[in-house]
């Protein structure tokens, strides 16, 4: 009876669990992630924020209203040029796949800091240059992340794209995001790949040239012997038979 019934149990919970695999109880959205693949390696991705209406925070300090009714901002001299802003994020397709912070810091030498966070793949974070180059583009790099980009290394690039005109939904222009991340591990293991092909260069080169030495040492002394056997039977043949004279 004991038996009979763990065997049921066992066989219950398998087929629950087989059951909630074709059938999932709760069926999260994921938007296809539009991914290129760039020809020295690594992969390109575009994201872009339609303003103003995808614009959910602004906080300065020398708005009017900077902040929600009731929330401060910090009074501290460090932070009068520091700009905060919090923004939806789409894709090319247009779909909002999360949300991102951008933090402009003052001082000496400021700089722009970029937090995004897509729920279905995890947060990345960049740091870029304050100063934009002639085309208007500010460069930077990533910094850390977590989940899928834990592993990841490489660039960003920011630049803003105004509308000619306004379109229906009030989009003036839109602030444009491109990311070319490569993996750290294909990095490293191009990396091994690469040293490991030039030692064995190495080595065939040595092997050759030690074999090449062998070689040419071989065949001077085969060379050698041969022309010391071939003197001495020359000497052997000039001297003639030998005559005896008896007296």
């Amino acid at each position: 009876m004991f038996k009979s019934f763990t065997f049921g149990l066992i066989l219950g919970l398998i087929a629950a669990a087989g059951l909630l695999y074709v059938v999932p109880v709760v069926d999260q959205v994921r938007e296809r992630s539009i991914i290129s693949v760039k020809a020295n390696g690594g992969n390109r991705e575009t994201l872009h924020v339609n303003l103003p209406i995808d614009r959910i925070l602004a906080g300065r300090a020398d708005l009017q209203t900077p902040l929600p009714p009731g929330l401060e901002w910090p009074d501290d001299a460090l932070l009068s040029g520091t700009q905060i802003e919090l923004f939806k994020i789409r894709n090319a397709n247009e779909k909002v796949i999360g949300v991102a912070s951008r933090i402009v810091g003052g001082g000496e030498q400021p700089l722009i800091e970029w937090a995004i966070h897509m729920p279905a793949r995890g947060t990345s974070y960049f740091v870029l240059a304050d100063a934009a180059n002639e085309s208007g583009e500010r460069t930077g790099n990533l910094r850390t992340g977590t989940r899928e980009f834990s592993s990841l290394s490489g660039v960003v690039a920011e630049r803003y794209i105004a509308e000619d005109t306004t379109t229906s939904d009030g989009v003036s222009g839109r602030l444009e995001l491109t990311t070319s991340l490569v993996a750290q591990a294909e990095r490293l293991r191009l990396q091994k790949e690469t040293s490991c092909e030039i030692r064995t260069l190495a080595a065939a080169w040595y092997r050759d040239w030690c074999g090449n030495f062998l070689l040419i040492v071989v065949l001077q002394s085969v060379c050698r012997w041969t022309s010391d056997i071939t003197a001495g039977h020359y000497r052997q043949s000039s001297a003639g038979p030998d005559f005896f004279v008896s007296a």
